[in-house]
């Protein structure tokens, strides 16, 4: 089997981590909450390239790259 060692790496650090803890799933999810809770979070606004642009249609109900397909041809 293949072993990855980025994820020898995470399971390594995970261990690790729940040692500290005595392997206690309440206090590893406490102290991880306490971490999360510490960090900036940054959010953007989604983009919207074509709002309040004008566009039209050529041909909307025409075939999409009808030219591309050999069984048609």
């Amino acid at each position: 089997m293949f072993e990855d060692p980025i994820v020898d790496e995470v399971r390594a650090a995970r261990m690790k981590h729940a040692a500290k803890f005595n392997f206690d799933l309440k206090k590893i999810a406490q102290d991880l909450k306490e971490k999360q809770s510490k960090r900036k979070t940054v959010s953007y606004s989604p983009k919207k390239p074509l709002q309040g642009k004008p566009f039209k249609y050529v041909d909307p109900f025409g075939s999409v790259a009808e030219d591309d397909w050999e069984v048609l041809k």
